[in-house]
């Protein structure tokens, strides 16, 4: 099975893109995907989404890339910072971009992080309206990662113990799911011609 972990942050050199990297990294992952590749929002630099892209215009070219990288994989993780509470607009515009082919019926897993406490916000607000178009499966489990600027990192830290066995245990858990839903899509239930888009 192929894993995308994607860095929903924007920003040069953030925290999302060092935790995604960190994650990439454990033996729990490797051996558990043939294929591990990372997604980087700073470094994709899409296009805000517009008609185009249903028409293949030059300007979605940029597209082509990562919405194969999409549709290789079998599970995703998010790392997704809280800015002023919220999802950032780069990752909400990968997800208006991504369609059922991409995400369609495949597991994903939550991690969000936070300078400070927060770090909530962005799971409900990813549950509530990431998933309606794409029809990506956000597994029940979350992990929240709080002040982040101290975990993993060279700064001795007592926390740096159970989080790491609680993303352990929730890509094990994403893992599952992943094995569990591929069938469905080999299945042949799944009817994108009539039944595309979600209803509200």
């Amino acid at each position: 099975m192929n894993l995308c972990i994607i860095s929903g942050s924007h920003r040069k050199n953030s925290e999302s893109s060092r935790i995604a990297s960190y994650i990439a990294e454990q033996d729990f992952i490797n051996n558990a995907y043939q294929q591990i590749n990372l997604l980087d929002l700073n470094t994709l630099n899409l296009p805000l989404w517009n008609e185009g892209v249903w028409e293949n215009s030059q300007e979605w070219e940029i597209w082509q890339a990562p919405s194969a990288c999409l549709k290789a994989s079998d599970a995703f993780i998010f790392i997704v910072p809280e800015w002023a509470g919220m999802v950032p607009p780069g990752l909400k515009n990968l997800l208006l971009l991504a369609g059922p082919e991409e995400l369609g019926h495949k597991p994903a897993l939550i991690v969000t992080i936070s300078s400070g406490q927060g770090g909530s916000i962005p799971v409900h607000e990813l549950r509530t309206t990431g998933y309606k178009n794409n029809h990506i499966c956000f597994i029940p489990d979350h992990v929240i990662l709080r002040n982040i600027n101290n975990l993993f990192s060279e700064t001795k830290n007592e926390s740096n113990h159970y989080f790491h066995q609680r993303l352990k245990y929730s890509t094990n858990l994403l893992t599952a799911y992943a094995e569990a839903l591929k069938p469905i899509r080999n299945s042949g239930i799944i009817d994108n011609d009539n039944y595309r888009y979600g209803m509200s």
